[in-house]
């Protein structure tokens, strides 16, 4: 049994989804699940606790784990910077939804190709789904105007 970890960004499809999905691909494919990281709403705006970091930070402490499944493509949203330490991780990536494994160190030009293409499509609706959080959650998506005083619903 190869050991592994989950990348789940849950709240980008439902905001309270299990990882089912997650976990029958690892017992089908024969891998241990080590950890699973489980990325917040809130991780734009906090860098320094960022999941993707942790996940990261995590990875190079347990050289023994090679691999990390994610849900779909959609959920490599990193920067430059996140994507050159990754690199040099040399880790293999499941993406569940589209039934697609990459290799870090293999596909590097791929996996950056496909980083800056997510990131530019995602951008409205990863905008769209934090707005719609904030309102699930009564609070106002953005700071109010000058003179105006946010209320809860």
């Amino acid at each position: 049994m190869k050991k592994c970890i989950i990348y789940d960004d849950l709240f980008r499809y439902n905001f309270n989804s299990p990882v089912n999905i997650l976990t029958e691909y690892v017992k089908n494919n024969d891998f241990e699940i080590t950890f699973i990281f489980e990325q917040n709403i809130n991780y734009a705006l906090n860098t320094n606790e960022n999941t993707f970091c942790k996940m990261e930070k995590f990875l190079r402490d347990n050289q023994d784990i090679k691999t990390i499944i994610f849900p779909s493509i959609n959920s490599l949203i990193v920067t430059y910077d996140d994507y050159l330490n990754f690199v040099k991780l040399n880790v293999e990536m499941h993406f569940v939804k589209e039934a697609f494994i990459l290799n870090s160190l293999d596909h590097k030009d791929k996996l950056l190709d496909l980083l800056s293409q997510n990131y530019l499509n995602n951008l409205s609706d990863l905008i769209k789904t934090n707005i719609e959080y904030y309102l699930s959650q009564g609070m106002p998506p953005f700071k109010p105007p000058f003179g105006y005083k946010i209320v809860k619903i």
